[in-house]
């Protein structure tokens, strides 16, 4: 005889009770919820529980993550950090060439020495793209992945390792898709292309193409996630910090995550979110506005992951419902495991 449903079972059970609200399909409710949005990836787990969505919607198209490319160069320099390869007061060289080439100058530093602490301080708080760009220069010239990944002495010091040889040897370690694909460390268009295409030692200089802009989904964004809180507990305050000290030492840098329950941001009060503990925001033009948040509670860790918005206002809005939904669907998950053990579901999965 064939096995009943254990989760049909129990829903039909909570319904007949009249526990079970009829409540809106998944992807009616969020259509109501996503005017301004385009090109949308959402991606919500409970952490731990990558093989088991609570909500999936278009999570392995290929979308531009924007600064969310940052949390991979966070990941290897927390990864060199734990194993002894790298020291937080050690201390690297803002580059002058990224101050010079980069779409947005972020600081007025180039050729400043400033310590690893401090750069992940302001690449994770502020987004500094030029410090990402410094960051990976500093860690390409690293000896365990010289060794390991037998990167030559001329592209030693450069983003070109980085991007062509350690992410893709990290990605593909912890999990990441043929879909991720990254140009640079910090996650703007394709326009440094021509520094990488330079550091190569190539003459041609390559021009801003769609080809060129950094590529990932939604469900990679969320095994980068999780693997930054599986394998480095001890230094997620780095993401969730609501300000750090400017270069300068005397102005503000506001974290860009105003959702973050212990923001400071002046005149985003509003945007603050219970339970928001991290991570990462990400906008240029072409991507839209996307997020990459941890979340925890009433009981329940998430992971949220949510892309392609049109404002931060939009995609604040979007997130707090798939916070709100994910957090009733892991209930409701809790509920039916306790009466029947390990279950799959309950789970939303569009496209």
């Amino acid at each position: 005889m064939k096995e009943p449903n254990k989760r049909r079972e129990l829903l039909k059970l909570l319904g007949a009770t009249g526990i079970l609200c009829v409540m809106p399909s998944f992807a009616e409710a969020v259509n109501q919820n996503t005017e301004g949005s385009r090109n949308r990836s959402d991606f919500v787990i409970e952490v731990g529980r990558l093989d088991a969505p609570l909500i999936a919607e278009h999570a392995d198209k290929r979308i531009m993550p924007a600064s969310l490319t940052k949390m991979m160069t966070a990941y290897v320099a927390l990864k060199l950090i734990k194993n002894g390869h790298m020291k937080l007061d050690e201390r690297i060289r803002i580059s002058t060439r990224a101050q010079k080439e980069l779409r947005d100058r972020t600081t007025d530093a180039g050729g400043k020495r400033i310590t690893v602490q401090r750069a992940l301080e302001l690449m994770l708080t502020g987004s500094y793209n030029d410090i990402a760009y410094s960051m990976a220069q500093h860690m390409s010239q690293k000896q365990y992945y010289v060794d390991l990944l037998n990167i030559n002495r001329g592209a030693q010091g450069t983003e070109w390792a980085f991007v062509t040889l350690i992410v893709p040897y990290e990605a593909h370690a912890i999990g990441m898709s043929d879909q991720t694909r990254m140009f640079n460390s910090h996650g703007l268009p394709g326009r440094l292309v021509k520094i990488l295409e330079r550091d190569e030692g190539r003459k041609e200089v390559l021009k801003d193409s769609a080809e060129y802009h950094n590529r990932t989904t939604a469900r990679d964004m969320a095994i980068l996630t999780q693997a930054l809180i599986n394998d480095f507990p001890e230094f997620m305050d780095y993401f969730r910090q609501p300000e750090v000290t400017a270069l300068d030492g005397i102005s503000t840098v506001y974290n860009t995550n105003s959702m973050l329950e212990n923001s400071t941001r002046p005149l985003l009060e509003a945007e603050k979110t219970a339970g928001v503990i991290g991570l990462k925001t990400g906008y240029y033009r072409e991507a839209g506005s996307c997020i990459a948040l941890r979340i925890k509670r009433h009981g329940h860790d998430l992971v949220v992951i949510t892309t392609g918005h049109l404002s931060p206002s939009v995609r604040n809005d979007h997130a707090r419902y798939l916070i709100n939904e994910g957090i009733e669907l892991a209930r409701e998950r809790k509920l039916l495991e306790r009466s029947f053990g390990d279950v799959d579901g309950p789970h939303y999965d569009v496209g």
